[in-house]
């Protein structure tokens, strides 16, 4: 910025014009009238009265015109220089450790460039601690998952084999309620196949034991009728031998006809035969119902042995079914064992999970510390949040030197533009507004300037004078682009407000002495921007 020339003149000072004459002070001693020449008449006395009064009178307007004619104004007073915020940054050390400096004081920045290191040595053996407690966590969690893998194996193989005995135990059970409840199983319904054959045998004896009977019971009924038969033809015969006794005298006597006894004889004989006759075929039909008895007696020693047979073979049955209710609860302890094999590998399995688990869990919890420790470390390296210029003193002396955590190490500022704050008395309140332009200068830079803008007015505050007014604290931008300006530097400030004629310009400061409205409401209006 080029400089500008600082102005002589105070808000309160009157300069006059230019190629004006001042007015003379009155003397408080009686003015001695001057000679008047001798030649000199009255009337050329009294008309250099009346000029001598015309003179007055052009300097009494002219010096009232002079008072109306607008001049500059300026508010000044005394500012310090501070930083914008957000434009500058305060460098402190995280950790502690031994500070390595990149940068110089004056140097200039950008954001994201590294401004120092800290060397932090336990860090660095924390951090290699935590990764080898990783590798060693790292490699007991391999071990864990090979034996959860093992135990898991385990685990499906007892369920396989307990899915196998219960199904084993599903078919003896079935086997055996069948057995039971009489539907059979393919040993039983085998003897019970045999059993209906015996029985259908049982059935064929018994049935041929009927017809036996049946067929006795006809031979019975022709014995009966022959014994019949034969007890007519013997009651013949008697009476035919009866009747040859009582012929026998006539016979002696050749009374009878030979012809009359052969018939008669012939008639005993025929009867006799008949009698022959009839008692073979009793004794035929008596031998025959002695065969059918036989025969009757084989059948139902048959069917008696076959009933025999039905027996062994319920016997046998109730064996396949004793051998069924053993081999139920040997099948039933075998599958309690397969549970407990079972039990066993799934507490295995749940143990080996539980140590793999242990093993991660320990792996996240050193690997979020490493991170953590990580992230110390890249905040062991400094780095600029905002551009800007490195201004703290004796930089050079904290290289190399050690640095706790939480100290300042170093400051950036952006000295492009910075904040000038001053104090103005609250009379000036009216005359300064946001935009107003202004000037600053410090006092060990000469006549420099340097442009300044109002960009904030603060409220009232009380003046850390004892006594004195209160104060307005005003904020400026100053430009400084040449970088001379430093925070914590003070100067004075002029700020430009509205021009001001003569009378305006004591209005104003006599009103900053005295509440004029108070007693003059009418002159109390303050100054129209």
């Amino acid at each position: 910025m080029n400089p500008q020339p600082q102005p002589n003149n105070s808000p309160l000072k009157v300069v006059p014009p230019q190629g004006t004459a001042a007015t003379p002070l009155k003397s408080d001693k009686p003015t001695q009238p001057a000679p008047q020449p001798a030649s000199e008449t009255p009337v050329a006395e009294s008309k250099g009265n009346l000029n001598r009064w015309a003179i007055a009178g052009i300097l009494a307007v002219g010096v009232g015109a002079l008072g109306l004619i607008p001049l500059p104004n300026y508010v000044t007073g005394e500012a310090e220089i501070d930083s914008r915020p957000g434009e500058r940054q305060a460098v402190t050390t995280v950790e502690s450790g031994i500070v390595d400096l990149r940068v110089r004081r004056n140097d200039r920045v950008q954001a994201g460039d590294i401004l120092a290191t800290i060397d932090n040595p336990e860090l660095e053996d924390r951090i290699a601690e935590v990764r080898r407690s990783i590798e060693q966590e790292e490699s007991a969690l391999q071990i864990a998952e090979r034996e959860l893998i093992i135990a898991q194996t385990r685990l499906m193989a007892a369920q396989t084999e307990q899915s196998n005995v219960q199904r084993r135990l599903d078919r003896e059970f079935n086997d055996y309620d069948a057995a039971a409840s009489g539907t059979g199983v393919p040993q039983t319904r085998q003897v019970e196949r045999e059993i209906d054959g015996i029985r259908y045998e049982i059935a064929g004896y018994e049935n041929e034991v009927a017809r036996l009977e049946g067929e006795i019971a006809e031979v019975r009924t022709q014995q009966r009728s022959l014994e019949g038969e034969l007890g007519l033809l013997r009651e013949d015969l008697s009476n035919s031998d009866t009747r040859m006794e009582r012929l026998q005298p006539l016979i002696a006597e050749s009374a009878i006809a030979d012809e009359y006894i052969f018939n008669v004889t012939s008639q005993r004989s025929n009867i006799a035969r008949q009698i022959e006759q009839k008692e073979g075929e009793l004794e035929a039909t008596i031998a025959r119902i002695a065969q059918l008895n036989s025969q009757i007696d084989r059948q139902q020693n048959l069917a008696l042995q076959r009933d025999r047979n039905i027996d062994a073979n319920r016997e046998r049955i109730q064996d396949v079914r004793h051998r069924l209710e053993d081999e139920l609860m040997q099948v039933r302890d075998e599958l309690d064992s397969r549970i407990a094999q079972r039990q066993s590998a799934e507490e295995e399995v749940t143990a080996a999970a539980a140590k793999v688990q242990s093993h991660q869990d320990a792996i996240a919890s050193f690997e979020a510390e490493l991170e953590r420790l990580e992230d110390q470390r890249g905040e062991l390296t400094l780095r600029a949040t905002t551009d800007g210029t490195v201004i703290t003193e004796g930089l050079d002396l904290r290289d190399g030197t050690r640095m706790e955590a939480g100290e300042t190490l170093l400051q950036i500022v952006d000295l492009g533009e910075l904040e000038a704050r001053v104090q103005i008395a609250q009379g000036d309140k009216n005359l300064v507004s946001k935009g107003q332009l202004g000037r600053f200068q410090t006092e060990n830079q000469g006549n420099t300037d340097y442009r300044a803008e109002v960009s904030e007015i603060g409220p009232s505050i009380d003046s850390e004078t004892p006594g004195a007014k209160p104060v307005l604290e005003v904020t400026l931008l100053l430009d400084n682009d040449d970088g001379f300006l430093l925070p914590g530097q003070t100067g004075h400030v002029h700020i430009r407000t509205v021009d001001l004629n003569l009378y305006q310009k004591m209005q104003h400061q006599f009103g900053k002495l005295f509440d004029i409205s108070r007693y003059v409401p009418w002159m109390g209006g303050g100054i129209e921007n």
